[in-house]
């Protein structure tokens, strides 16, 4: 999901948006969710990218820190933000430059479907590479 940052400081910038996730415990217990709990995955491809939580580090003053392992309680929901979209976009980029040629092709395939918090579809954001 697309996260934006609205407050009236940013009047005249550019608004700040993050990619967030938004994990949902259904069950009757609480769940913990650890640092290493998302990562990036390709399909058809070995190994995984760890994605190290950008509500963690406390880089950017916008967004709010968490401590790790995150409890979630019963029926509630938290939102994690992972990256910063243009971080995240120059890092897909780069993983597609140092591909090699079956590896790029497959990509051709790849799509991400992003909702915003406004319910808006976006499936563009990765093709400027």
């Amino acid at each position: 999901m697309i996260g934006v940052i609205m407050h009236p400081t940013l009047k005249g910038e550019d608004k700040p948006t993050y990619l967030t996730a938004i994990v949902r415990n259904a069950g009757i217990l609480p769940v913990t969710i650890p640092l290493s709990f998302f990562f990036w995955k390709m399909p058809f491809r070995r190994g995984v990218w760890l994605a190290s939580p950008l509500d963690y580090w406390q880089t950017d003053k916008w967004v709010p820190q968490k401590r790790y392992p995150v409890e979630i309680k019963a029926r509630a929901s938290e939102t994690f933000y992972l990256s910063e979209i243009s971080t995240f976009r120059s890092m897909f980029c780069d993983i597609f430059k140092g591909a090699n040629f079956f590896d790029r092709c497959r990509f051709r395939f790849l799509t991400a479907r992003v909702v915003t918090v406004t319910a808006q579809r976006h499936s563009e954001f990765l093709n400027n590479c």
